[in-house]
């Protein structure tokens, strides 16, 4: 029986979230040969390539090893190693409700031989302490609320929609074309959108799925969120360095008040961030009580700060 959808995991030092990960994707409604599950472990020097042993000698996993590179590496290691027809992008620590395979299949089945991927929707997962920063859309971790809200067409979303938590692809789009993750990237940030770019390019479509249903096994504080904005900005820069089409960095290039603007900013932000992260820690609904303007003002100035920072890392002027 040929397989059908090889799904891509990597991985680096949390082989607890891993286990779940990989418990979940053996209750699934498609059947068991017309599925591979692909480990990539990323130079993990925790216990992970000894516990998951019991799902490699059952056959359920095939486990890969490569020296600490990041995602993108271990993600196209993965995709020479597939055998589907469709690959199927998760995080380790993403827990799968039993159809998400067979509703990722159904819509490519659904548009045949078009260039496609298929976003599923991922939420939080009922194992963690969901807070209420985590449900604010504001932190930036996925916009679903922009497709739900109609913002955005569910029947063709853009590049910054492919989201490798829970996303598929046709393998034969992507070896046809030679689009691999870009390996410059070597954070997990970044590296999914640059690639649904250069494939948009190629007359990919990305389309939604509602009932492609995962959960987010992944807790998230005021801290989190503050170190995810600095490094988004700063990855921001390398993709608008490959492709200057994406945006447009001269704004970065500060005049005397832009200079007096951006230190008040950071003191403002350095002022109320405790309090922000006893309002996060003590779990206070931050939209009635009025704080998620301070919270996207922080966030902000975390961004702004990774952009700049960026311009150094990836040797850019402006």
């Amino acid at each position: 029986m040929p397989i059908e959808i090889s799904v891509v995991i990597p991985t680096y030092n949390r082989v607890d979230h891993l286990l779940h990960c990989l418990a979940a994707l053996q209750d699934q409604a498609i059947e068991r040969p017309k599925v591979e599950i692909i480990v990539v472990d990323d130079g993990s020097t925790d216990d992970t390539s000894e516990r998951v042993q019991p799902f490699i000698s059952n056959g359920t996993v095939r486990y890969f090893c490569q020296s600490n590179s990041g995602p993108a590496r271990a993600r196209n290691a993965g995709i020479r190693a597939a055998r589907g027809r469709i690959l199927l992008f998760m995080g380790d620590d993403i827990i799968a409700t039993p159809r998400l395979l067979e509703e990722h299949l159904s819509y490519h089945r659904q548009f045949g031989d078009e260039p496609l991927a298929v976003l599923g929707f991922t939420d939080w997962s009922d194992s963690i302490d969901v807070t209420p920063l985590m449900r604010y859309r504001g932190i930036g971790q996925f916009g679903y609320h922009r497709i739900e809200e109609g913002i955005v067409d569910p029947e063709n979303l853009s590049y910054e929609f492919f989201y490798t938590s829970n996303v598929s692809v046709s393998r034969q789009f992507l070896l046809e074309n030679d689009l691999f993750f870009d390996e410059d990237f070597v954070h997990a940030m970044g590296e999914d959108g640059e690639l649904a770019h250069r494939m948009q390019k190629k007359g990919l479509r990305i389309v939604y799925n509602p009932r492609a249903i995962a959960y987010h096994e992944h807790p998230t504080t005021f801290e989190d969120v503050c170190r995810r904005k600095f490094l988004m900005g700063q990855v921001a820069v390398l993709q608008i360095k490959k492709h200057p089409e994406l945006g447009d960095l001269s704004f970065l290039n500060l005049s005397w008040k832009g200079k007096i603007r951006r230190r008040a900013y950071r003191l403002v932000a350095w002022l109320v961030s405790p309090f922000l992260k006893l309002a996060d820690s003590r779990r206070w609904n931050i939209c009635k009580l009025g704080l998620h303007k301070w919270y996207d003002f922080v966030f902000q100035v975390h961004q702004f700060e990774g952009l700049r920072h960026g311009l150094q890392v990836y040797d850019v002027d402006v």
